[in-house]
C-alpha cells in the first residue's frame, strides 16, 4: 500500500519534462501543454478583496419530484403502451422492445423537479429490427403518438433537441445515433466466435473513438420488455466494458491528466500568483479523478455534469490510513472542489490531490494494471502504454491473446538467451528456435493475461537496461551445477532476500510434487524431460527443481507475488501446473493428448 505521507516529495521533486500539444498517437497517451515557467513567472493578477467571513450559504430548496421519470414512464407504458401495442399490434407483440435507455436526466435516474422543463415527460421508446420497422414501422409510430400527452398530471415537453428521446426506433440505428459508429454491430459479429479470443482491430480503433458518455447512454435506464432479446443483447455486449487494450490506454491517459494538472500545473500556478489558471487546473484535476476513479471501477462516466452525482460506490477505493478510513474519492473531490486554490489553503488541497493519488496508485497495483505505481501517477503511464501496445500486436496479428503474448515472451527471451556467454563456448540449445519457442510457450500459455503482461513488461525493461534475466538466471542454477565458480561471482547477482527465497522454495515444493505425479502417470514422457531433484544436478544436466529455482529467482517481488496466487489457486483448484504444460507441449509436436504421446514415446 502507498502512504499518503510519501508523496509530499514527489510532490516537490524537479518538474516533469514538459511535453507539446501535439495530437495524442494511438501509443502516447493524452498530454496537455506546460507553458514555460519564465514567461509568466513575474505576472500577477490584480488582488481581489473578499469577505473576512463568507455568508452563510442559504438553505437548498428541496427538488425531490413526487414520482421519478422512470415510474412515471413505466407506468405511462403500462397504462397505455402496453394495451395498445396487444391490441393493435398483437402478431409483432413480442418482436417490439421497450423501454426508457438514451439521453435525458431520467435515464439515468438524476432527474429533479428542474428536469421537467425540458424534455421530460410521460414516454418511452419502442426498438425495432429493419424488416419489422419496413413492415410496420410508420404505423406504430402513428399510434404512440396518438397516445395522451399528459399522465399523472405531469405533461410531455419536447424539444428540437430531444425529438429521438422517444417513439419508434431501428435497434442499430439507436445505438449508432448515440454512439456515432456501428460498434453494436462489430461486436455482435465479433461475439459470433467467442471461443477464438480475438478483438477486431476496427473494433478497437471504434472503441477508441466513441465518447465515453454515449456508452454510459446506452446502457442506462430499463427495459420494460423485449421478448426477442436482440436490443438486451447489445446492452450486454456494451456494459462488458472496454477491451483490455482500450482500458488500459485511457486509465494511462486519465493518470497523465490527473498528474499534470493537479500534481504538476496547480502548485506551479499558485506560486506564480496565477489563480485563475490555478482554479483551472483544480477543476481539471477534479474532472479527471472523477473519470479515473469511473474507469478503475468499470462504469461508463457520463457527461460531465452527472459526474460526480453518478460516481459508483466502492468502499474498498479509501484512503486506509488511521483516521482518514472514510477518505474516499467522492469525499476528496468534494473537498478539493470547495477549496480555493490560493496559498493559504495549500497545504489542505495538496493533501487532498495527494490523498486522491495514493488511492489510484493502490487501486491500480491492486487490479494488477501495473506492478509498482509511483505516486506521481503521470509515471505509470509508460508501463500502461507498453501493456496496451502488446495487446494491440496480438489483435494485429489476429491471434488469441494469451498466445500472442507467450510468443512475445518467448521471442525476447531467445534474443536474451543468444546474449548469454557460456563458460564452454556457444551451447547448440542457442541456435534452436524451435525448440526454445516450444519450452517457452508451453509454460507461459498457463499463465493469465495480467502475469504474461507483467512479466513481459518488466523482462523487456530489464533487457533495456542492461539486465539480461535468462543469463541470470542460468548463473543462478550454477549454485547447484557448479558450486566453484558460482561463487566467484555470486556477489554480482541482484541479492534475494532470505523473505524472497522462502516463498520460492515453497513454490518449488508444489511444483516438483506436481512433476512427480506427471511422471508417475506418464513416465515415457517423463523420461525425455529434465530429471526432477536438485539432488540429481550434474555439472551440465540441471534438474526441474534447480531450474525452477534459478527462474523464479529472478522474478521481482511483484511478479513473484502473482505467480504465487497462480500456484496457489492451482493447488486449490486441484491442478497440476507440470500437467498443464506438457499438454501444451505434445499438443505443439502435433499429439492429440498426453496418452497418445506417452504411448509413442515408449514405442520409441
Amino acid at each position: 500500500m502507498q502512504e499518503a505521507s510519501a508523496i509530499s516529495e514527489s510532490v516537490k521533486e524537479e518538474p516533469k519534462p514538459e511535453v507539446t500539444e501535439e495530437e495524442p498517437a494511438i501509443s502516447e497517451p493524452v498530454k496537455e501543454e506546460l507553458e514555460p515557467e519564465e514567461s509568466v513567472a513575474t505576472e500577477k493578477e490584480p488582488e481581489l478583496k473578499v469577505f473576512e467571513e463568507a455568508p452563510e450559504e442559504p438553505e437548498l430548496e428541496d427538488l425531490t419530484p413526487p414520482i421519478t421519470g422512470m415510474e412515471l414512464c413505466r407506468r405511462y407504458y403500462e397504462e397505455y403502451g402496453r394495451p395498445m401495442i396487444a391490441g393493435k399490434f398483437h402478431a409483432y407483440e413480442s418482436r417490439i422492445a421497450v423501454g426508457l435507455v438514451g439521453k435525458g436526466s431520467d435515464c439515468f435516474g438524476f432527474d429533479d423537479v428542474l428536469s421537467q422543463d425540458h424534455d421530460f415527460g410521460p414516454r418511452f421508446v419502442m426498438w425495432v429490427t429493419k424488416k419489422v420497422y419496413d413492415e410496420i414501422g410508420e404505423e406504430l409510430q402513428e399510434a404512440y403518438d396518438k397516445l395522451p400527452n399528459q399522465f399523472l398530471g405531469v405533461d410531455r415537453i419536447e424539444t428540437f433537441h430531444g425529438k429521438d428521446r422517444s417513439g419508434v426506433m431501428i435497434i442499430e440505428e439507436f445505438y449508432k445515433n448515440l454512439l456515432g459508429f456501428d460498434l453494436v454491430g462489430m461486436l455482435a459479429h465479433n461475439h459470433e466466435d467467442t471461443a477464438s479470443g480475438k478483438e477486431s482491430l476496427d473494433t478497437i480503433k471504434c472503441w477508441l473513438s466513441v465518447q465515453e458518455y454515449g456508452l454510459a447512454a446506452a446502457v442506462n435506464g430499463e427495459v420494460f420488455r423485449d421478448d426477442e432479446g436482440i436490443f438486451t443483447q447489445y446492452r450486454k455486449l456494451l456494459s462488458a466494458y472496454y477491451p483490455k487494450a482500450v482500458w488500459y490506454r485511457k486509465v494511462a491517459q486519465t493518470c497523465a491528466l490527473f498528474s499534470q494538472s493537479g500534481q504538476y500545473n496547480l502548485p506551479r500556478m499558485r506560486r506564480r500568483g496565477q489563480l485563475v489558471s490555478a482554479e483551472l487546473a483544480k477543476a481539471e484535476c477534479a474532472k479527471q479523478a472523477m473519470k479515473l476513479y469511473y474507469l478503475l471501477n468499470r462504469k461508463y462516466a457520463p457527461h460531465d455534469k452527472w459526474l460526480y452525482k453518478g460516481m459508483p460506490e466502492n468502499p474498498q477505493m479509501t484512503l486506509g490510513e488511521e483516521g482518514m478510513e472514510n477518505a474516499d474519492v467522492p469525499k476528496l473531490v468534494e473537498q478539493m472542489s470547495l477549496l480555493p486554490a490560493d496559498i493559504a489553503h495549500e497545504a489542505a488541497l495538496t493533501t487532498a490531490v495527494e490523498s486522491l493519488a495514493v488511492i489510484f496508485a493502490n487501486e491500480l497495483e491492486k487490479l494488477n494494471m501495473v506492478g509498482k505505481c509511483d505516486l506521481y501517477l503521470d509515471a505509470c503511464t509508460k508501463e500502461l502504454m507498453t501493456k496496451s501496445d502488446a495487446l494491440l500486436t496480438a489483435i494485429v496479428a489476429n491471434t488469441p491473446i494469451v498466445t500472442a503474448l507467450s510468443l512475445s515472451i518467448a521471442k525476447s527471451e531467445f534474443e536474451a538467451f543468444d546474449k548469454v556467454q557460456n563458460e564452454g563456448g556457444r551451447a547448440s540449445c542457442q541456435n534452436n528456435w524451435p525448440t526454445f519457442k516450444v519450452m517457452r510457450m508451453s509454460q507461459y500459455m498457463t499463465w493469465t493475461e495480467d502475469m504474461l503482461l507483467q512479466y513481459l513488461y518488466e523482462f523487456k525493461t530489464n533487457y533495456a537496461n542492461g539486465r539480461n534475466m535468462i543469463e541470470e538466471k542460468y548463473a543462478r542454477m550454477m549454485e547447484s551445477t557448479a558450486p566453484l565458480e558460482y561463487a566467484r561471482f555470486a556477489n554480482r547477482l541482484p541479492e534475494v532476500s532470505e523473505a524472497k527465497k522462502a516463498i520460492v522454495e515453497q513454490i518449488v515444493a508444489l511444483q516438483v510434487k506436481w512433476m512427480e505425479e506427471f511422471a508417475a502417470q506418464y513416465p515415457n514422457l517423463a523420461e525425455d524431460a529434465r530429471t526432477i531433484h536438485t539432488a540429481e544436478d550434474l555439472p551440465y544436466d540441471t534438474s526441474y527443481e534447480t531450474y525452477l529455482r534459478g527462474e523464479l529467482r529472478t522474478y521481482s517481488d511483484r511478479m513473484l507475488e502473482m505467480y504465487g496466487r497462480y500456484i496457489v489457486a492451482h493447488a486449490q483448484e486441484g491442478k497440476n501446473v507440470a500437467r498443464e504444460i506438457m499438454e501444451n507441449t505434445v499438443q505443439f509436436y502435433g499429439y492429440q493428448d498426453l496418452a497418445s504421446a506417452n504411448a509413442k514415446s515408449m514405442q520409441s
